[in-house]
């Protein structure tokens, strides 16, 4: 079995299914967590960009982020 192991890891790269399962869930979290990087990163966006029509627009100093 332990020679079988080994050329089973020597053939896929050094990954072997039963060595990598306990950071399967690891993995299903860091995939989720780049997924909402953009998300984020586009909020971050609106928010500056809202802060900065803010600063110029003395009469209106809320920006609710429409059109």
């Amino acid at each position: 079995m332990a020679d079988y192991q080994y050329f089973h890891s020597m053939l896929n790269d050094g990954t072997n299914s039963l060595e990598n399962w306990p950071y399967y869930r690891e993995y299903l979290n860091y995939k989720e967590w780049c997924g909402q990087i953009e998300d984020k990163a586009i909020d971050t966006l609106k928010f500056a960009i809202s802060k900065l029509l803010s600063d110029f627009d003395k009469e209106n100093p809320v920006f609710d982020g429409k059109n």
